[in-house]
């Protein structure tokens, strides 16, 4: 018999299929789509646990099903080098997705290293009266892509070239820095 019901639409057919073979985790999948359904809207304000939430959920999960369908073993240094990779190249996403992000009234960096002696600001108000910290989030933001491609690149090494393979992204990061 079938291992996944049909659905008629031969995407969603083959995607199960795919999930159903390597096992994958649906619950990360499904935290995958909602966390790009609310790129779309304005919501909370960009802040590290957000921030570090959204990675995860986004890229994190991304790397991690690639590196489960390749069949990568995951040992202490792939989990160093996922993290950091996530980080990397899920920076530069959304780095790259900023003007996005802006239009829709959302600041998605973080900013609590930048605001002036942590002060809370209201979106709106960081949106329209902070030209300066805005670009002292973008500055500390591609500070730690920048850092964590590094930590990347160290760790790399120490890990498959399955795992390598399941973050090609990460060549694409520094041209974006």
């Amino acid at each position: 018999g079938e291992a996944t019901p049909r659905t008629g639409n031969a995407l969603a057919d083959t995607f199960a299929d795919v999930v159903w073979r390597h096992h994958l985790p649906v619950e990360r999948i499904a935290a995958l789509l909602d966390a790009r359904a609310d790129e779309g809207y304005a919501g909370d304000f960009g802040d590290e646990a957000i921030f570090q939430k959204h990675l995860t959920a986004t890229t994190g999960t991304g790397i991690a099903l690639a590196v489960r369908i390749l069949g990568a073993e995951e040992t202490p240094d792939v989990t160093t080098f996922l993290g950091n990779a996530t980080e990397a190249v899920g920076t530069v996403a959304i780095l790259r997705g900023l003007p996005k992000f802006v239009a829709r009234g959302r600041w998605p960096l973080p900013v609590e290293s930048v605001t002036s002696k942590g002060a809370r600001l209201s979106q709106d108000d960081f949106l329209r009266d902070t030209a300066a910290e805005r670009q002292a989030s973008i500055d500390c933001t591609i500070a730690r892509a920048r850092a964590a491609l590094r930590r990347a690149h160290s760790c790399s090494p120490n890990v498959s070239r399955d795992v390598q393979q399941a973050v090609l992204e990460l060549a694409l990061v520094e041209p974006y820095l």
